[in-house]
């Protein structure tokens, strides 16, 4: 199980409901299975897919320098699957998982026309999904989960 607060399950939701019809994304930085951060990011395609979603390579540089500030790790990825019902990992997504081990999870926020969302957290696993539970938790108690 991972825990986030509910102040980062809002942000992100939100930013993938703003970025609508097309995919938002950013990172999740964290301590083992504890979320503490995160760094939405704009999305660099030139909106030419709705389900596309690129990272331009200098904010990688910017991400890993504001998590190393903050004295957390890049522990995985979050991006909208807009126009979907549930929330399960692409070929894209189980593929980027492969070829970025330090990114090990994907939270997948899916949004679909009635603009009900599903949110699902997964780590790629011999090239399979493996899925994890998330346990959105107030802000104040955040520092319980941290071991």
């Amino acid at each position: 199980m991972y825990v986030i607060t509910l102040k980062h399950f809002n942000t992100i939701v939100q930013h993938c409901l703003d970025y609508l019809p097309y995919e938002a994304g950013g990172f999740l930085g964290g301590r083992e299975n504890v979320i503490l951060g995160i760094f939405p990011l704009n999305n660099f395609t030139g909106f030419e897919g709705k389900e596309k979603f690129e990272v331009a390579s200098y904010m990688s540089a910017s991400v890993y320098e504001y998590f190393a500030k903050n004295k957390i790790r890049v522990i995985g990825f979050y991006h909208s699957h807009p126009d979907r019902g549930l929330p399960i990992p692409s070929r894209q997504d189980i593929f980027t998982s492969q070829v970025m081990p330090d990114i090990n999870l994907n939270m997948i926020v899916s949004i679909n026309k009635l603009f009900d969302v599903n949110v699902a957290l997964f780590e790629t696993v011999n090239a399979k999904p493996v899925k994890h539970a998330i346990k959105v938790v107030k802000d104040s108690t955040i520092d319980q989960y941290l071991v």
